[in-house]
């Protein structure tokens, strides 16, 4: 709390993907995770975040007050068919995730032109998570339970909402942020 500007901020983790300490994992699909951030806010929403936070601004619009959607990476339609898989290879596909050959992988095609210890440490900081206890069980739950799609929910968002998107950003294409800052510009 910053006792000049009266601020309460709070860093919440992900329902499941964070580094609370659960002593046993709860349900982890969409509404456990809008449900657990219930609380009124300013919200900022970082890549899936912003899913996140578009579903509560939605769900429970007096509980967020502004939204801030960085990347945002709300325009997925949910897990698809990966919320129809076996569990074994709904697990088998989770594990490949924690890989760091594959992570690395994943890391340079996404920040092109990285230097090669800043990618290895950028990899190993964004697979930290996959190596908590329940963070299979939970990618498993999500995936099931067909995951985010917001799409359709955007333009039920009445709140301010900044977006704050980058020109090189290399898994979302900026046009899609032009289509979402052109929605709130014709509806804030």
């Amino acid at each position: 709390m910053d006792s000049y500007l009266h601020i309460y901020c709070t860093c919440v983790d992900i329902l499941g993907w964070g580094f609370s300490n659960l002593e046993k994992l709860p349900l982890c699909n969409v509404e456990s995770k809008r449900d657990h951030l219930y609380q009124p806010m300013l919200l900022v929403g970082s890549s899936l975040g912003a899913a996140v936070a578009i579903d509560l601004a939605v769900n429970h619009p007096e509980a967020v007050d502004k939204l801030i959607l960085l990347d945002a990476s709300v325009y997925a339609e949910g897990t698809g068919s990966l919320s129809r898989l076996p569990k074994f290879v709904a697990y088998a596909g989770v594990s490949k995730l924690k890989s760091l050959p594959f992570r690395f992988y994943a890391t340079s095609l996404t920040f092109n032109f990285l230097p090669f210890n800043t990618c290895l440490d950028w990899t190993r900081i964004g697979r930290l998570h996959c190596l908590l206890p329940w963070w299979e069980d939970a990618t498993v739950d999500f995936m099931n339970s067909g995951g985010y799609n917001v799409t359709s929910q955007i333009n039920q968002v009445l709140n301010k909402t900044l977006i704050i998107w980058g020109a090189d950003h290399q898994i979302i294409d900026s046009k899609l942020a032009v289509a979402s800052i052109s929605f709130f510009r014709s509806n804030g």
